[in-house]
């Protein structure tokens, strides 16, 4: 452990010389040296305070430094030349950072911007050691409703426009709730799904189905029968397909032009 003189504390922070031996800020060796890393030997560095054993240069309040380690009390303040001094700094009763220009951890810095918000569109900043809130614009927010859209900061409020649950779908009524946003629930009611071919359109959960096809069936063996699903008309037509006319003494019967026509007659005139 290093043991420095009190009154060599009170001369440094004082900005007096060291008993008129070492002055604040010198680089140059006391007129004693302390055993300072539990080895039992002192005066082990040449180079003074770069932490590897017994410094054997002023490192207390006062003194010139480059980083804290070369502090053995408060912290060092560092200047725009990267020289620094190290200075006093006593922790505050409670150390968490505040707004009031204060190192109140003593790690050689003030937390300026310690200050609470208020919602993702006003930050908190502190200024002249008060908090004040900067109003916000033009960032992504959330307003916390489902039912929004677009939401973004304006002049530090967080504005959306509203969402349009509209799913396009006769079979579904569409609400919005503000928790789990757009809701369709499915209706019973009649519907037309589009096809002219389907008949007893109606909703079924949240769909239009047709509960039937349109028979367009002629009863003709010589016609292909269909309907038009855009218009719903049927059409007939004509087939090659084998057929019988009716007639015991003809064979091979064909449809021809829509009709059946008679085959090979096998019996005797």
């Amino acid at each position: 452990m290093r043991f420095i003189p009190h009154v060599a504390l009170i001369s440094c922070l004082a900005g007096a010389p060291l008993l008129g031996v070492l002055g604040c800020g010198s680089t140059a060796a006391p007129s004693t040296t302390v055993e300072d890393d539990d080895t039992g030997v002192t005066d082990e560095d040449t180079q003074a305070g770069d932490g590897s054993g017994d410094s054997t240069a002023c490192r207390g309040l006062g003194c010139q430094c480059h980083a804290p380690a070369d502090c053995d009390s408060g912290f060092c303040k560092v200047g725009a030349g990267g020289l620094g001094v190290c200075v006093a700094c006593v922790p505050s009763a409670d150390p968490a950072e505040v707004c009031d220009g204060q190192d109140n951890d003593c790690d050689g810095a003030t937390a300026e911007a310690s200050c609470p918000g208020q919602g993702g569109c006003q930050v908190g900043v502190c200024q002249n050691k008060q908090c004040t809130l900067k109003k916000l614009s033009d960032i992504p927010c959330s307003d916390g409703d489902a039912c929004t859209a677009g939401d973004s900061c304006a002049a530090g409020e967080c504005q959306a426009s509203p969402l349009v649950c509209d799913d396009h779908n006769v079979c579904t009524t569409d609400s919005c709730d503000k928790i789990e946003g757009c809701v369709y629930l499915p209706t019973d009611v009649t519907c037309s799904d589009g096809d002219a071919c389907s008949l007893g359109d109606a909703c079924q959960a949240g769909v239009c189905k047709g509960s039937s096809i349109k028979d367009c069936s002629d009863a003709n063996p010589c016609t292909d029968d269909s309907c038009t699903h855009s218009s719903g008309a049927c059409l007939a037509l004509p087939n090659t397909a084998t057929c019988d006319d009716g007639n015991p003494c003809t064979v091979g019967d064909g449809c021809i032009g829509g009709g059946c026509k008679p085959g090979t007659n096998v019996c005797p005139p």
